[in-house]
């Protein structure tokens, strides 16, 4: 369960330092403050009104995770654009980027999950655990290749530039 809080956990952390960057402390711990009293409720609901224990801890915290992320952002989104004076560099396509991104990071998970059950070796084994995190990097890389992925573009043209320049090419 807590897998699906690794994306907004972080998300939350660059979000809130942006606020801070723009000079307002106040959103983002009044934000923070509210989602950890819902975790604590939501924490009590999961576990003692419907008994499932650990998963319930962690579903919470995801949901809450995700829930945090989706209330900064819009506000961000708007302190960004008033300092501005209009439209954010970037900010239009985040849908479709995130979209993308998402996609791509599904295919890489399925990948990886697919080729560790198939590879028939015990639970916890290094080779069947190697092979799974070969096929979710591949996987993810031509995933993101094909779907275009403009962080992933960026990316690979630094690392091929890094290349060249080792190279001497």
């Amino acid at each position: 369960m807590l897998c699906i809080a690794l994306i907004p956990g972080g998300a939350v952390s660059l979000v809130s330092r942006a606020y801070f960057a723009l000079g307002d402390y106040r959103t983002p711990v009044m934000v923070s403050v509210a989602m950890l009293v819902l975790n604590v409720l939501l924490n009590f609901t999961f576990v003692v009104g419907l008994g499932m224990d650990t998963g319930g801890l962690g579903l919470a915290t995801a949901l809450v995770s995700w829930l945090n992320v989706a209330v900064l952002i819009p506000g961000l989104n708007r302190r960004l654009r008033e300092q501005q004076g209009g439209d954010v560099a970037g900010l239009p396509d985040l849908g479709s980027r995130v979209v993308r991104m998402v996609a791509a990071s599904a295919a890489c998970g399925l990948a990886a999950f697919g080729v560790y059950a198939a590879s028939g070796v015990e639970r916890g084994a290094a080779l069947g655990l190697f092979a799974a995190i070969a096929a979710g990097i591949t996987t993810y890389v031509v995933a993101a290749q094909l779907l275009r992925c403009p962080e992933w573009v960026e990316v690979r043209e630094r690392v091929a530039g890094k290349l060249r320049r080792r190279l001497g090419r």
